[in-house]
This record gives structure tokens, C-alpha cells and sequence, in this order.
């Protein structure tokens, strides 16, 4: 009896470009929640600011919270925090930049034992194959590949006549300046 060969997708891709992007887009979040708290923590105790509310609820909201918590035994009065913020000569205008700024950008901020992180998963920006017919075709673009380095040591190759040539089963990548096995031929 023939025994079937167990299926074991392999990596055809990687796009190192788009990942590096949402890393740096997700640590400017992350820099702006980062600067935001510590404008706050300069002009009230940070242990009155909760930190997943900070990041959820909104910046402003949680620092007024905060300086009426801190100043509730100091004024008798029934004043909106914004009002004792004015009171204070603490301007909350920076705070609303932060804020504009960290909502601009779709990256997600996680909250780790009180910690803001960014968590990217290189997964999201790699291609597999699915199949064995896939794993088969990736086996001989990733040959051809190879000769075709080996030709451009001796002659001169244009991308656009290999691409045409064999029907885009590979593709040039201008970026990276390699040739890729092109899973989504047709």
C-alpha cells in the first residue's frame, strides 16, 4: 500500500516592507500614549491615572478625573474638572494634540502589567503554500531562480522579458531587486 506524503506548507514570502511599516506605525502610537502619560504625570499623581482607561476612554477624560481626585479636599466648591484645570493654569490643549495624534493611527496598543506595548505578528506578512501542487511549483521557481542568478553573472537579464517569457510564473520584485515565485499566477 502506498503511503501518502504528509502535506507541510512552506514559506513563500515574507514582506519584510509592510511589516517594518506597521512596526513603525505602531511604535508612533505607542510613543504618543507614552508622551501623553507623562505629560500627565507631570502635573498630577500617576497613581490616580488608570491606565487602561487613559488608553480606551480617552486622554483628557481620565487626566481631569484625575486632578479632581487629587484636589476634591481642596475645593469645597462643585466646579467641572475642566474648570479647575483652568483654575490650576493647567492647559489641557497639549493632551488633545496627544490624543488626535494616537487616534490618526489603526495600530492596536496592548496594556501589560501596566506596560503599553505593540504586538505585530510577522505571520500577518507571510505567504505559505496550500498545497502540494503549490510546494511542487515553489520547488521549481525557487530552480529557476537560481539559474536565472547564475545566467545574470554572465550576461545581462531583463525581469520583464523573464516575467513575460514564462508567463509570470515568477515575478520581479523591484523593490528588493530578486525574483519571487508568483503563487497568484494565472
Amino acid at each position: 500500500m502506498k503511503k501518502e506524503k504528509e502535506f507541510k506548507k512552506q514559506l513563500v514570502w515574507f514582506d519584510e516592507c509592510s511589516y517594518a511599516e506597521e512596526v513603525s506605525r505602531a511604535n508612533w502610537k505607542l510613543f504618543k500614549i507614552q508622551d501623553a502619560f507623562k505629560w500627565c504625570e507631570e502635573r498630577v499623581n500617576p497613581k490616580l491615572i488608570d491606565k487602561k482607561r487613559f488608553m480606551n476612554e480617552g486622554f483628557s477624560k481620565v487626566f481631569l478625573d484625575a486632578i479632581k481626585e487629587e484636589n476634591k479636599d481642596k475645593i469645597q466648591l462643585d466646579i467641572s474638572a475642566s474648570k479647575l484645570a483652568n483654575l490650576l493654569d493647567i492647559s489641557i490643549a497639549p493632551l488633545l494634540e496627544f490624543q488626535q495624534e494616537y487616534n490618526k493611527l489603526d495600530s492596536i496598543i496592548l496594556l501589560e502589567e501596566g506596560v503599553y506595548k505593540v504586538e505585530i505578528s510577522q505571520e500577518t506578512y507571510k505567504r505559505y503554500t496550500k498545497n502540494e501542487k503549490e510546494n511542487e511549483a515553489l520547488d521549481v521557481a525557487n530552480e529557476l531562480i537560481s539559474v536565472l542568478g547564475k545566467i545574470d553573472k554572465h550576461r545581462t537579464i531583463r525581469p520583464a522579458f523573464i516575467q513575460n517569457a514564462f508567463q509570470n510564473f515568477i515575478r520581479y520584485d523591484f523593490r528588493d531587486n530578486k525574483y519571487l515565485y508568483n503563487i497568484d499566477y494565472r
